[in-house]
């Protein structure tokens, strides 16, 4: 039993996000056409440069160039969230204690852990 999974290709502009996430996924870039973002792969990229010529559209067959020639580096940096993860290590009853402080202030975990910390190192930094 086969089952396939059809991948969206364009997405109105508020998705930009998810649209560089499946590009992130399927290996593609992102590029905008006709307002839309459009999700391509590699193997599509002649394809669509082609085209864009043809339409004598320079401009976007050049963007489309550019957003090839950085694909490997949107790879490396590419950037989920605007956070860092690090592990850290919390007791039971400092874990207990977080999970309240994030409930309390309707935070998520990660959230309330990165701002607890950073007040204690804040404090241990002006006060050797």
């Amino acid at each position: 039993m086969e089952s396939s999974i059809t991948i969206p290709t364009a997405f109105d502009p508020k998705f930009e996000r998810s649209a560089e996430l499946i590009a992130y996924l399927t290996k593609g870039i992102t590029y905008r056409d006709n307002g839309n973002i459009r999700v391509a792969g590699k193997s599509e990229l002649n394809k669509i440069i082609a085209e864009k010529y043809e339409q004598n559209d320079f401009i976007g067959a050049n963007e489309i160039l550019g957003a090839a020639r950085n694909i490997s580096a949107e790879w490396t940096s590419f950037k989920l969230t605007k956070r860092v993860s690090k592990s850290v290590r919390l007791s039971m009853s400092a874990y207990l204690k977080v999970i309240k402080y994030s409930s309390q202030n309707k935070l998520s975990l990660a959230d309330s852990i990165r701002k607890i910390l950073l007040s204690s190192a804040v404090i241990r930094i002006s006060y050797p």
